[in-house]
């Protein structure tokens, strides 16, 4: 898809891409650690170049390890919700990828002059360092669904063999002295006519593997797929009972709400037949309650001539009552004494049942453990026969 000046990818499409790269950034890593040998390799350039050489392969081999570290620890960085960790991962791979540029233009400085072995050596190093270089930076833009620096590094590639066609064309033109040159040059034609060969034998193992992915994809997806559907099958049976339920439901509180206006209705008549009654109760009340007073008045009057022959009566009573209160308390104060004796003798009576009482419980959970005690005694001896 083209857009904003340059060609993007779907998700899917950059995740694929992603994963074959990785492969073949792996492949490549594995492939400069079979390929060089650290003693054999710094054995050589000892003698041919010295030891200014074998140290910035040192360094470079290292800076590619910690290269090969940081494109295996990106996948899983990318995974965890907290990315601040992967951009310094992708910090640390620019500084690294930087470092090796560096440090290839170092050795091509001090291989420059170097036969053979070393320029040979350094031709493969240079082409593989920088198709790692190029691959990690893919990568990288692929996280935004884009490809710029492969787009631009193929573009300036075809400009490059363009620009060598147009040389091979003037140079047929010159001087017998170019000659030598063409030589040369088809021998260089040679060795990138291999390379090229190499890399379309590398670009069908990869698409070889992308095909491969994509099949994988096209089956999990239809997997997926034929899951999804189950599953909304699944749900709209349950959603159809429960909707067959919540009718269900919905019929019971009609007939309850029916049952209910019935009830109300019955109350209400109920009630106001009630409330009828009660009126009619309320005036025979009233009534009765005007009879009542008028005889009460008359009680009244009467209790009031007999409240005065009380009082007469009352005074001899008081005196008497005193008499009576005061021969009262003599026969109280008897009775208390007389009730406290027998509290006390109540009291010893049962502290002397339940001191009984427990002893006999004792005696009898003693019959009882003695009675027990001979059965286990010849339970045991049985088993000791039996062990022997």
């Amino acid at each position: 898809m083209w857009e904003g000046g340059g060609y993007l990818l779907s998700p899917v499409e950059a995740a694929q891409v992603q994963s074959v790269l990785r492969g073949s950034l792996e492949k490549l890593a594995l492939a400069s650690i079979i390929t060089v040998d650290a003693a054999e390799q710094a054995a050589e350039l000892s003698r041919s170049v010295g030891d200014e050489i074998s140290r910035v392969i040192q360094d470079q081999r290292q800076l590619e390890q910690r290269f090969e570290v940081l494109i295996q620890a990106r996948g899983t960085l990318r995974q965890m919700p907290n990315k601040t960790k992967f951009k310094e991962n992708q910090a640390e791979l620019h500084e690294v990828a930087n470092q090796l540029r560096q440090s290839t233009k170092l050795l091509c400085r001090n291989l420059k002059e170097n036969p053979n072995v070393a320029g040979n050596m350094l031709k493969i190093q240079t082409e593989r360092l920088n198709l790692q270089t190029l691959v990690s930076t893919c990568l990288l833009e692929l996280d935004d669904c884009c490809y710029d620096t492969l787009t631009k590094t193929v573009d300036d590639e075809e400009a490059r063999e363009l620009l060598i066609a147009e040389t091979i064309e003037r140079e047929r033109a010159a001087t017998q002295a170019v000659k030598q040159l063409r030589v040369q040059l088809k021998e260089e034609k040679t060795a990138h006519d291999e390379e090229m060969a190499t890399k379309k034998k590398g670009l069908t193992v990869l698409k070889e593997e992308l095909k491969e992915l994509k099949s994988r994809t096209t089956t999990e997806t239809k997997y997926k797929e034929k899951e999804y559907n189950a599953d909304a099958q699944c749900n709209r049976r349950v959603q159809a009972s429960h909707l067959n339920e919540l009718e269900d439901e919905m019929e019971r509180l009609r007939n309850q709400i029916q049952i209910e206006n019935n009830v109300h209705q019955a109350s209400r008549e109920f009630l106001i037949k009630k409330q009828q009654q009660m009126q009619e109760e309320v005036l025979s009340w009233m009534a009765k309650h005007e009879a009542d007073t008028q005889a009460k008045d008359k009680e009244l009057e009467q209790l009031k001539l007999n409240h005065q022959r009380d009082l007469v009566k009352l005074k001899e009573l008081k005196e008497k009552y005193q008499q009576e209160l005061a021969d009262r308390e003599v026969r109280l104060a008897e009775e208390r004494r007389r009730q406290e004796q027998e509290n006390q003798q109540q009291i010893d009576k049962e502290k002397q049942t339940r001191a009984a009482t427990k002893i006999q419980a004792l005696y009898r959970g003693w019959k009882v453990r003695s009675t027990m005690n001979p059965k286990k005694g010849g339970k045991k001896g049985k088993k000791g026969k039996k062990k022997k």
